[in-house]
């Protein structure tokens, strides 16, 4: 017998020249949450930052919702989940705000990297991907073993 589920859920859209969208989303029994942010692309900056309670377990959680806009400003950077943590989180926060925008910023990091690259031959996009995640992972430790990319070219 299942006595808990989560489904979280991230989307990122271009919004306009230079900026992009992302949508973060959770649904368990308790919570029906989102979060949105809009980054420009070229310096890497939350322009805007909202969160949305549809469903949630203590009529006080949507009290926390307008400390979102301390997020704008922010770069999309080494340290942001600290920077995160103060503004959003911790016992005057919501921890579930904390880990959505840092889903959000996972996606906003990802979608950076394709726009600024699109440029680029598959080739270059490799070499650059591989400079910036070396060491982040299993297959990112072994690049000396040259590893097949199982990503097709787009």
């Amino acid at each position: 017998m299942q006595i808990y589920s989560r489904q979280k859920s991230l989307s990122v859209t271009t919004q306009q020249e230079d900026q992009i969208r992302i949508e973060a989303r959770l649904i368990d029994q308790v919570h029906e949450i989102g979060v949105i942010l809009v980054v420009r692309v070229s310096t890497e900056e939350i322009l805007e930052a909202e969160a949305i309670m549809q469903r949630f377990p203590w009529s006080i959680c949507p009290e926390v919702v307008p400390k979102m806009g301390g997020l704008v400003g922010l770069k999309i950077q080494s340290g942001i989940r600290q920077q995160v943590k103060d503004i959003i989180g911790r016992s005057q926060g919501c921890t579930h705000l904390v880990d959505l925008v840092m889903e959000a910023v996972q996606g906003a990091f990802q979608a950076i990297v394709r726009v600024k690259q699109q440029h680029l031959t598959f080739e270059e996009q490799q070499k650059q991907v591989k400079k910036i995640l070396k060491g982040t992972c299993y297959a990112f430790s072994n690049l000396d073993r040259n590893p097949v990319p199982m990503v097709p070219k787009d």
